[in-house]
């Protein structure tokens, strides 16, 4: 609920213009008949001659109050709620809003747009809470498995076998930091950034391979195969981003696919863009979770959990939008994941 103000010096400075103009194209008017009288050009009796004359003026005074007063509350009162608006607005409320239903199309505009940023306001807020809610819980995981790990290692009687261990889980989880920490900060890069700078012409086809292998330790003991449809295909962008993108995305098939499962690799090409699907044998994912799949921090299905901080995909979708292309999955539960990135050519 916005606080009503008394009038402002606006309001007195807006009305007292008004009323001065109106009462001096009156008071004009009555000195142009003054002059009339004066050459004779029209008539009235001396004795009553001042009685027209102050009533002119008196309705004229009057006139221009009328309009003034109108006028102002018309548009100066309007300006004061906006005014109290942004006040609650600075303070954070973000539930603060301005009636749309005013008579000047001006106004009623400007109301719209302001209501229509204090909703994206609020949107942004929410969206930085849950930023720093969802930080803090990848954050605080780790570093209580390090702590617990660390107070373990404190008894001097414990076997060699267990204290490799317990080592062994610190650097895991020391690794899962460094990872939560790089993809931070490269997503907080790469949101402030509007275009894909470094740019080369590069065998798109064999960067993925190589992607491909250096998960070869995971996909050996999983026994996973690949079916691989990769053409030669030069690609001109940005070989670190992109790498990101392939690695993110392999990375998932081979930890949502099942032992001895098969994951397929192809690339297909048009006259203007080029797809790259990758496909898992998983347990698929759920519509409403392949909604929010490329939000930060999201990880609504619990069989897609594993390992994970949520950042991988919203990272992928981040640099796929930054070289003007599409990242689209396509699954259902039981029938695994495809995930294909689809993205523009350069002419030429």
């Amino acid at each position: 609920m916005l606080n009503k103000k008394p009038h402002s010096k606006l309001w007195l400075y807006f009305t007292g213009i008004i009323f001065a103009t109106v009462t001096a194209a009156f008071l004009l008017i009555t000195l142009f008949f003054l002059a009339l009288f004066k050459l004779h050009i029209i008539s009235i009796d001396p004795r009553i001659r001042h009685i027209p004359l102050l009533a002119f003026l008196a309705f004229s005074m009057l006139i221009g109050c009328t309009i003034a007063f109108s006028v102002g509350r018309q548009i100066i009162r309007p300006l004061q709620k906006m005014g109290a608006a942004f006040d609650e607005l600075s303070k954070g409320n973000f539930s603060v809003r301005i009636p749309e239903n005013h008579r000047i199309e001006e106004m009623r505009e400007m109301a719209e747009h302001f209501n229509l940023m204090v909703c994206d306001l609020s949107r942004i807020e929410t969206l930085q809470n849950d930023f720093v809610v969802n930080v803090s819980h990848e954050f605080k995981t780790p570093i209580s498995s390090i702590a617990g790990y660390a107070t373990l290692l404190q008894n001097h009687s414990l076997s060699a076998e267990k204290r490799d261990h317990y080592i062994e889980k610190i650097l895991d989880n020391s690794g899962k930091l460094s990872v939560l920490c790089s993809s931070i900060l490269m997503l907080s890069r790469l949101e402030n950034q509007e275009t894909v700078m470094h740019k080369k012409p590069y065998r798109l086809d064999e960067q993925i391979r190589r992607c491909i292998l250096l998960f070869e330790a995971r996909w050996t003991q999983k026994n996973i195969e690949f079916d691989i449809s990769l053409p030669r295909q030069l690609f001109c962008g940005n070989e670190q981003l992109m790498e990101q993108v392939w690695s993110n995305i392999i990375d998932n098939a081979i930890k949502h696919s099942p032992d001895n499962g098969v994951i397929r690799v192809s690339l297909a090409k048009t006259r203007t863009h080029l797809a790259v699907t990758i496909a898992d044998q998983g347990a698929g994912i759920a519509p409403e979770v392949q909604r929010h799949i490329f939000e930060k921090f999201y990880q609504g299905d619990s069989s897609r959990k594993a390992d994970g901080n949520g950042l991988g995909l919203a990272l992928v979708k981040r640099i796929v939008d930054l070289c003007q292309g599409t990242v689209s999955v396509k699954s259902a539960p039981g029938s695994g994941a495809a995930f294909t990135v689809t993205l523009p050519l350069e002419e030429g």
